[in-house]
């Protein structure tokens, strides 16, 4: 994803988290996550583990996957609707690591999609 396009329905607040002390987009302009593994909780409900890589900085990080049904699409493939959740400090990345700054520690990360299996 762009680094650019976190959005937190605030103008000002989004304008200073693209600043160098924040996600620094112009120096960081993506912010990434590649799975390694998915492994099976209770019902529809999975752990996702991989590397979060943002402003440089890349960590494992485990979220929690929720399989909410699935569909077929106009093409007839089938759709996955799945929810993803899970917190991680943002000076672990070096998101705001300055000293005095107001802002949480934690970050709640939050991802609804649809996934198509080929």
């Amino acid at each position: 994803m762009e680094s650019a396009s976190v959005s937190t329905d605030n103008e000002m607040r989004d304008g200073h988290l693209k600043k160098p002390d924040m996600f620094d987009v112009e120096k960081f302009p993506t912010i990434s996550f590649k799975s390694t593994s998915i492994s099976k909780g209770t019902d529809n409900h999975y752990t996702l583990k991989g590397n979060l890589t943002m402003k440089g900085v890349t960590k494992e990080i485990s979220l929690d996957m929720l399989v909410m049904g699935f569909t077929n699409n106009r093409q007839g493939k089938k759709v996955a609707g799945i929810k993803i959740t899970g917190m991680l400090k943002r000076t672990d990345f070096g998101v705001g690591a300055m000293p005095n700054s107001v802002a949480s520690e934690e970050v709640l990360l939050r991802a609804v999609g649809e996934f198509i299996k080929n």
